[in-house]
């Protein structure tokens, strides 16, 4: 089972929710291209579920942004890290397009799951996609080519990658800008 296959058996059960009492716990956010959802040295407080649009999780190193990850519509996105031991972020989260997500705080939600088993269920759902995602990731980065690993975000994200400036996804893929361009020129 693959981490979209995870996801798609989560959607349902998200809606359900927030038609319930999870929906006097949720903020809407809008961003438009280029805001900011969190910057390093925040601490990340809340889990945020991507309804439109495309985010950027980034970091710098020696002034350089080196991408993490994107995210879509239906994942969830946070800085893990600065959510469970509530320290400032190293990280960025910025909208590539305009976007709408959902917001939760992480006190709020942690309240719900201890009286709700299916938001339980919905978490599991959402490690165990994490877990695939980033084991894919990991696999892909020190096994594929460079070719190979734009082939494998290309067929993922085909409806989602010309919304993406090829800076980032060379910076993503860890490639200059250049090899990219050959990668693409080849395809």
């Amino acid at each position: 089972m693959t981490y979209f296959d995870y996801i798609q058996k989560a959607i349902p059960k998200i809606e359900a929710l927030l038609n319930g009492e999870v929906e006097d716990y949720i903020r809407v956010i809008n961003l438009k291209k280029g805001d900011y959802l969190l910057k390093a040295g925040q601490i990340c407080d809340s889990y945020y579920f991507v309804q439109t649009g495309i985010l950027r999780s980034y970091y710098l190193k020696e002034y350089k942004e080196i991408i993490s990850t994107f995210t879509f519509p239906n994942d969830i996105v946070t800085i893990f890290k600065s959510t469970v031991m509530h320290e400032p972020s190293n990280e960025y989260i910025q909208a590539i397009t305009d976007c709408s997500a959902l917001k939760i705080k992480v006190i709020d939600y942690e309240q719900l799951k201890l009286k709700n088993t299916d938001l339980q269920d919905v978490e599991n759902i959402f490690f165990i996609a994490y877990a695939l995602w980033l084991e894919e990731r990991l696999f892909t980065i020190q096994f594929h080519t460079a070719q190979e690993r734009y082939k494998f975000l290309f067929d993922n994200y085909k409806i989602y990658i010309n919304n993406i400036p090829l800076t980032y996804i060379a910076s993503y893929l860890g490639i200059t800008i250049e090899t990219l361009s050959r990668i693409r020129a080849n395809q």
